[in-house]
């Protein structure tokens, strides 16, 4: 598997919050774990966001991955 870097230069912060987005193929502990992570280094809230498709359009994968981000 693998993790992309995230870059900060010189400490310097222009962000007003971090969001942090569970529509991934990374594990979203891990995702989720990094985010809040990064949202406290740079002391900024967080918001947590999970798009999904209208429900007429959901098939089982995806009914399966909503079910199991909701147990986070």
């Amino acid at each position: 598997m693998q993790y992309l870097p995230c870059f900060f230069s010189n400490g310097k912060n222009k962000y007003d919050k971090v969001i942090i987005s569970l529509n991934n193929e990374t594990p979203p502990v891990f995702t989720l774990e990094t985010g809040v992570e990064v949202a406290k280094l740079l002391s900024l809230p967080f918001t947590i966001l999970y798009v999904v498709k209208p429900y007429d359009m959901h098939m089982q994968q995806d009914i399966e991955y909503l079910n199991f981000r909701k147990k986070i």
